[in-house]
């Protein structure tokens, strides 16, 4: 069978086995959507909160004295500001009094605190209002000096903060470049107003606290397979702001653990940077992974290996921060190829050369104590980069595909008698247009610990379209600094590839513990079971797990 597929481009696999090389493609793309899952949860939100702006009281009539105003004039009000002239059109032809004046004072301040404007704010000057007209006078802060507080280390702020001296002053901006500079793990930023020598201006006060900007990371887990070595350890190096402006290194470097020599094995490498640039963040990313596996077919054995090489350069904008959330843009550009042999020969019709873009646009959103985060995207594949030409073959597997993927991820505190809870949950949807054949590495994979645990992951359902929701609810106890959590997953896919698998849905549970030892060392033990299963689908009754890392 495998001799079959090695030698057919428009081969369908009945469903992902050991033996099957995309496999291993799809662990390495399932570790990475953890990877960037779990870079969401630990990406800092920052919200400042301003102090109240009160409204300027109005003295220009005894209390009960009414007027009808006709028009009201707010004075240096250009068109960025035609927020605040909606509301006091809503005022003109009315007989207003000192309380209803004080009222749309307070209004538009609020209106103004809510944008981030916190040291601009709308006064009422001295005037005669029996002509009916009246007028309100918008008092707009600037943005002085950048500075920083006495003893603190000094670090390039422009590429973070999407603001500059003689700027409207807004506090959303401000939060933008304290959250840029707090996605560097070892820097912490805080921030203050103090009054500017000049009048309308206010400067900004930075508070650095730095710690060790290099670290190291070794892993080891059990999440690989049997083919290629179920057990699998990583080395990271992380430098924290390389070159002084709040940018990232990553570089990776992971093995299995069976030193099988040519017999089986993995190897991979990864690199990845991201610099921010005010709104905007830029980020490039390489992975590279090798494979071999033995095959035992009679009357002899073969070595059957693989490599894939994925890079992905990605740029994001938030396109609005409010008090509570932010909307962002995303755009990307992947490049994935791949090679296969046999006992070290090259099987050049086997050769993948893959590119797609990918454009989508996400919110992350405070709902109270809880946290939600949405990303809806499109994938499509294009020819750029030297990719392969599309095969005519009607039943081929297509490089130039449609498709939209859905992410949604939920997190909420729970009470949990005296110990603190949380409910997480997460999503992923893929539906690709028109029922096109994809690739295996680009079909959505389910069954194993990165999608819908219970399953060890050595079979999997796949399909063109589909989608798997974990959820999961954990107790933390303080005294352990651990959390122990119970899950349900499930998981269903779609497509031409489904009529020839055993089914179309699982589902499985797990429950384990995850904590830290002295903070440096962390782990996570778990134990999963399948519920439901598609008759015929091989799965063990009970499967195990286990990840620890030490960071130095």
């Amino acid at each position: 069978m495998f001799c079959a597929l090695a030698l057919s481009g428009t081969a369908s696999h009945v469903y992902a086995a050991p033996g099957d090389g995309s496999r291993q493609e799809q662990l390495d793309e399932a570790r990475r959507q953890e990877d960037e899952r779990e870079a969401r949860r630990r990406e800092p939100s920052i919200h400042l909160t301003p102090g109240d702006v009160q409204a300027q009281p109005a003295e220009t009539a005894p209390n009960g004295q009414t007027f009808l105003i006709n028009e009201i004039t707010l004075r240096n009000a250009a068109d960025r500001w035609n927020f605040l002239t909606r509301i006091t059109k809503q005022y003109e032809g009315r007989e207003l009094d000192l309380s209803a004046v004080n009222t749309l004072l307070r209004e538009l301040n609020q209106k103004l605190l809510a944008r981030g404007y916190v040291t601009t704010r709308v006064t009422l000057p001295e005037q005669n209002l029996r002509g009916g007209h009246l007028v309100l006078d918008l008092r707009i802060g600037y943005m002085g000096e950048m500075k920083y507080a006495e003893g603190s280390p000094h670090i390039p702020w422009r590429n973070s903060f999407p603001i500059r001296k003689g700027d409207v002053l807004n506090l959303r901006a401000l939060e933008q470049g304290v959250e840029q500079m707090h996605k560097v793990s070892s820097q912490r930023v805080d921030i203050r107003l103090i009054p500017s020598d000049r009048e309308g201006y206010s400067d900004v006060e930075l508070t650095v606290q730095r710690g060790r900007n290099v670290f190291g990371i070794i892993s080891v887990d059990n999440s690989g397979l049997d083919a290629t070595g179920k057990l699998q350890a990583g080395f990271t190096l992380g430098i924290d702001s390389p070159t002084g402006a709040s940018d990232l290194l990553r570089l990776g470097f992971d093995l299995d653990g069976a030193h099988d020599g040519y017999r089986r094995g993995t190897r991979g490498k990864n690199f990845y940077y991201a610099v921010p640039l005010g709104y905007d963040t830029l980020s490039l990313s390489h992975y590279r992974s090798d494979y071999r596996q033995t095959v035992h077919v009679r009357p002899y054995p073969f070595v059957s290996g693989g490599a894939s090489r994925t890079t992905r350069l990605t740029w994001n904008r938030v396109l609005s921060r409010t008090q509570t959330g932010k909307t962002a843009f995303e755009v990307s550009i992947r490049k994935r190829d791949s090679e296969q042999s046999i006992n070290g020969v090259r099987i050049p019709i086997q050769d993948k050369k893959m590119t797609s873009l990918e454009f989508g646009i996400s919110q992350k959103q405070n709902i109270g104590s809880a946290q939600l985060f949405g990303r809806l995207s499109h994938r499509m594949g294009v020819d750029w980069f030297g990719a392969q030409r599309e095969n005519p073959h009607p039943d081929a597997p297509k490089s130039r595909y449609r498709m939209w993927l859905l992410d949604l991820d939920y997190q909420k505190p729970i009470p949990m008698g005296k110990r603190r809870g949380t409910f997480t949950s997460s999503f992923h949807g893929q539906w690709t247009a028109e029922g096109k054949r994809l690739y295996g590495a680009d079909m959505v994979s389910i069954g194993g610990r990165y999608t819908v645990r219970g399953f060890d992951g050595e079979y999997t359902l796949t399909g063109e379209s589909g989608w798997y929701w974990q959820n999961e609810i954990a107790a933390y106890f303080q005294e352990l600094d651990a959390s122990l959590y119970i899950g349900l997953d499930l998981g269903m896919i779609y497509g031409s590839s489904v009529e020839t698998q055993f089914g179309h849905s699982l589902m499985g549970a797990v429950l384990g513990v995850r904590g830290a030892v002295a903070k440096d060392f962390t782990y996570d033990l778990f134990i999963a079971a399948p519920i439901r299963r598609p008759p015929g689908f091989p799965a063990d009754r009970m499967t195990t797990g286990f990840r620890a890392a030490l960071k130095f």
